[in-house]
């Protein structure tokens, strides 16, 4: 399903707080959702739930097992999970966790210890306050009914180790980073090497096949041929 016909309303809970709900409007529709916060509709009509703590409540529901139990919960549906945490946290000279509520005689390393456990199971997210976490949601919403990102597409990486003019080169067509090397070795700059007098099948390794493909390539016009 395309992304454009799922709907963008953002389920929210009727125990969330009123200035979240308040930020998420017009796209939000106060719900008693069973599992979660926020749950919205991904680009191929999986259901993501979100659920959102503090650090502080974080470290409270760490304690009494009860956010272990909400996130196996959330994970037996059919469902995409995730856990927005909100705020922020440091830890004191004996590594005893400080938010802004207050210490904790919970340790950082707890802390994180839990968060690589669960995140086997869920998505991780955050945001640093209150006031950010309906912007966050918006922006998560966005990103997950996409089916695909910029960002992740896959781009080549030059070979390492090579000059720049060497990575120009390994762009031409059937030219690798031996041939590449072998080029620059041989002629004293991409001018003389590119100059239509030059005689490229001197350098090992290119033919006249290689050669008349790197020509076409070279004097291949940038103008697009009419349809």
């Amino acid at each position: 399903m395309e992304a454009a016909l799922i709907s963008k309303v953002i389920a929210v809970s009727t125990e969330t707080p009123a200035y979240i709900y308040q930020a998420l409007l017009p796209d939000v529709e106060r719900l008693p959702i069973k599992l979660g916060d926020f749950q919205f509709r991904m680009y191929n009509s999986t259901l993501m739930v979100w659920e959102r703590k503090t650090w502080d409540g974080l470290a409270n529901d760490m304690l009494d097992s009860r956010l272990a139990e909400q996130i196996a919960r959330m994970c037996r549906e059919d469902t995409i999970c995730g856990l927005l945490i909100e705020g922020w946290m440091t830890c004191d000279s004996q590594g005893y966790i400080r938010t802004n509520i207050g210490n904790r005689k919970v340790s950082w390393n707890q802390v994180m210890n839990f968060l690589q456990s669960v995140q086997q199971h869920l998505l991780l997210d955050f945001s640093p306050n209150m006031w950010f976490t309906a912007k966050r949601l918006l922006a998560l919403r966005d990103y997950y009914q996409k089916p695909d990102h910029e960002a992740l597409r896959r781009r080549p990486l030059p070979p390492p180790g090579l000059t720049p003019q060497q990575q120009l080169l390994c762009t031409l067509p059937g030219v690798d980073m031996t041939l590449a090397k072998r080029m620059t070795e041989q002629f004293t700059n991409l001018r003389e090497f590119l100059s239509p007098d030059t005689v490229r099948t001197s350098v090992q390794g290119i033919g006249p096949l290689k050669n008349q493909g790197i020509e076409d390539f070279l004097t291949k016009s940038f103008k697009h041929e009419a349809p």
